[in-house]
């Protein structure tokens, strides 16, 4: 009996980090991550008053779409690169806006 609980607890925990993917021609969904990866991440590139964003796992074996590439190839059309890692399931979610000031008490009354 221990042995197909076993076998069920592997399965559920080799189901790899959810994470968000968007590019500016795509739109936006979500993935699966391979299960050696563990971050998702979420890039931008300023460039002229243009903004190109680019989420989805930041998968270091694959070296087109990670941050250090993506931030040469922003660099090199002469754009601003930012790249945000994060580890939890759709953490990718969230814009790079800040919180408008008129919110500000309200999250400051839950965190005090």
């Amino acid at each position: 009996m221990i042995y197909p609980l076993l076998l069920i607890s592997l399965f559920s925990l080799s189901e790899g980090l959810q994470c968000n993917v968007l590019n500016t021609i795509q739109g936006i969904s979500t993935m699966s991550c391979p299960p050696f990866v563990y971050q998702c991440m979420k890039f931008t590139c300023d460039n002229s008053g243009m903004t190109n964003v680019y989420k989805g796992c930041n998968d270091l074996s694959n070296p087109p779409i990670s941050c250090t590439n993506l931030l040469t190839n922003c660099m090199a059309m002469n754009g601003k690169g930012k790249c945000h890692t994060c580890t939890g399931d759709l953490c990718n979610s969230v814009s790079s806006q800040s919180i408008p000031f008129l919110f500000l008490p309200f999250f400051l009354y839950f965190i005090v």
